[in-house]
């Protein structure tokens, strides 16, 4: 009886902590943020198109995890006279943010209110997030060409982070996907339900969050 029920015990625990691992992707490089250096010479701003670009997100807790998107993009890439991207600045509008596992009056409407309720984003607040590149580096990778290091600014804190990304062109339009990354959602104070502050394990929410970036400009 005592075996089978240490069994028991033990298919929890592990069924609990795979539930409850972090989202897929590498964790980015988070240091203190940077200055943002000016660009030589001319500079063209080729505008972000919206209908094209989107943010995809994933959640975790230990009963599970939830996807969504972020659709509402603005900003643009800068392109100089030798027709190199030398930088570049995004808008998220956080109240576009949509959960795309549940179902409308299924649980939907709840997940996206409390995502944009002070206990994470506040919109009401602090409606949008700014991602400005600090830098651009050629870099070969299996899915990726360059890493891209910049300032996000999430509600007052803004840091810098570093993460991989495909950058192409094509007839006059700019490319950038990523492979997914993660972030640590406490380092912008968003520190709900977290480890960090002792959350107790079956109520605990993942610190990192998982992103992929699909952004066309032009």
């Amino acid at each position: 009886m005592n075996r089978i029920l240490l069994l028991l015990l033990l298919t929890s625990f592990v069924f609990a902590t795979s539930c409850s691992k972090a989202p897929e992707g590498e964790k980015t490089e988070t240091t203190e943020q940077e200055t943002v250096n000016e660009a030589e010479g001319e500079v063209v701003n080729v505008m972000i198109n919206a209908d094209e670009s989107k943010v995809m997100w994933t959640g975790s807790k230990p009963t599970g995890q939830h996807k969504g998107i972020i659709r509402n993009i603005a900003g643009n890439f800068q392109v100089n006279e030798n027709d190199e991207i030398v930088g570049g600045k995004f808008i998220l509008d956080l109240r576009s943010i949509e959960d795309q596992d549940l179902s409308p009056g299924n649980g939907k409407e709840k997940l996206e209110n409390h995502l944009k309720s002070p206990d994470f984003f506040h919109v009401e607040k602090y409606p949008q997030a700014f991602f400005q590149i600090t830098e651009l580096k050629a870099q070969e990778g299996d899915n990726y060409n360059h890493m891209v290091s910049g300032n996000l600014r999430i509600k007052d804190s803004t840091l810098n982070i570093s993460f991989p990304a495909m950058i192409s062109r094509e007839e006059g339009k700019i490319m950038a996907t990523t492979p997914p990354f993660t972030i640590d959602r406490t380092k912008w104070g968003i520190k709900y339900r977290s480890g960090a502050i002792g959350t107790i394990k079956d109520k605990l929410i993942n610190d990192e969050i998982g992103l992929e970036l699909k952004i066309q400009a032009g």
